[in-house]
């Protein structure tokens, strides 16, 4: 259950990251999930609480897949075309 609710959140990361087709929005997807991933998992580590546990696994999947993506995603637009594979 636990490993559901982060896998649900990284879906729902790619796909918010997918719906956004602004590069500049893109990098502060990038830039903002970074600072969220530094506290939760010692959240994590100190819930007791099964639901507080989900919910934490949640948003880590969904800033962790987000920022993968927002990553990548941004690399790939700014790159130039002449660069690309024949």
């Amino acid at each position: 259950m636990l490993m559901s609710a982060a896998g649900v959140g990284a879906v729902l990361g790619a796909a918010a990251v997918r719906s956004t087709d602004e590069l500049q929005r893109i990098g502060r997807w990038d830039r903002g999930d970074v600072g969220d991933l530094f506290g939760l998992p010692d959240r994590f580590l100190a819930s007791t609480n099964f639901l507080v546990s989900a919910a934490l696994l949640f948003v880590i999947g969904f800033a962790a897949t987000s920022q993968m993506a927002a990553t990548n995603t941004t690399v790939q637009k700014s790159r130039a075309d002449e660069f690309g594979v024949a």
